[in-house]
């Protein structure tokens, strides 16, 4: 109802006794409809502007955000926010310029909240402990790293069809890309499907050769690998991980989200890394 109209999307913080509305990512189109987004937006503006009430509704997917987002910065509608995932739009030029319009520091919150050190923490939490055994956690991590270089040019291949109106990972389930060893536990990625999506996609882009590969390289996959398959390949890495540490149980999505993005949030209105940094200064000019 709210949203089929300027004035009841600029009315709507009025009704519902709020300063603000923020729409977030999510929901299926369905008003009022949970979202992970809605959880992590919620924490980001507890701890950095808990002078502000807002109403945090998810409302579709990012292109219907951006469609909101404009008539913010047209000044159609007041009282109004928006926060949505970055993907690739600061490399393409194409994030949208105005204090109530904010995005994720890396690709989405899911590469911000699911970080090392973050999963150091979690971990900490889920085992019960306040230390990590030193030999123990040095070879979990080589193996994330190992597993996240070894992705590097994958999420190049990404950004590159995204120039062109494509994409690699959001084509395909992470659950058929990435996976745990039957006998080890590690961390799997299914090569052999990835190459044969990309060859798909580029197949389905025709001529190719109008597109020169972009002069950017990625070097973070953990900063632009595609949301939830970074989601999916941390709940791998930690169900790993706590084989590691002697314990057979698992966590699901559900666990990690309800483990990791308080804790990644509670970090932000003192922690001096670039993500705390980046959220501090969007939301301080909020109003």
């Amino acid at each position: 109802m709210f949203v089929r109209t300027n004035s009841g999307i600029s009315n709507r913080a009025i009704f519902t006794k709020a300063d603000l509305t923020l729409y977030v990512e999510g929901g299926g189109g369905v008003d009022g409809a949970g979202s992970s987004d809605v959880i992590f937006w919620g924490d980001v503006f507890n701890q950095l502007r808990p002078d502000i009430k807002v109403t945090i509704l998810a409302y579709e997917g990012k292109p219907q955000l951006e469609k909101m987002a404009d008539k913010i910065i047209s000044g159609e509608i007041s009282n109004t926010v928006v926060a949505m995932d970055s993907d690739f739009d600061e490399l393409l030029g194409e994030r949208k310029q105005h204090n109530n319009v904010l995005y994720t520091y890396g690709y989405s919150w899911e590469n911000d909240a699911l970080c090392r050190e973050n999963i150091e923490s979690s971990l900490k939490r889920i085992l019960k402990v306040t230390t990590l055994p030193a030999d123990k956690s040095v070879q979990i991590f080589q193996h994330l790293d190992k597993i996240l270089a070894k992705l590097v040019a994958w999420v190049n291949a990404d950004f590159w069809l995204r120039t062109m109106k494509s994409s690699l990972f959001p084509k395909v389930s992470p659950g058929r890309l990435v996976s745990n060893a039957v006998s080890t536990f590690e961390v799997e990625i299914n090569y052999k499907e990835l190459k044969k999506l990309y060859k798909k996609q580029l197949d389905g882009l025709g001529n190719t050769k109008e597109h020169p590969r972009p002069d950017v390289w990625i070097m973070s996959p953990q900063c632009f690998l595609h949301g939830h398959t970074l989601q999916w390949l941390i709940r791998c890495f930690v169900n790993y991980s706590l084989r590691m540490f002697g314990k057979k149980n698992t966590v699901n999505d559900d666990l990690l989200e309800h483990v990791m993005i308080p804790t990644f949030c509670q970090r932000l209105p003192t922690s001096v890394d670039y993500r705390s940094a980046h959220y501090r200064s969007q939301l301080e000019m909020v109003s």
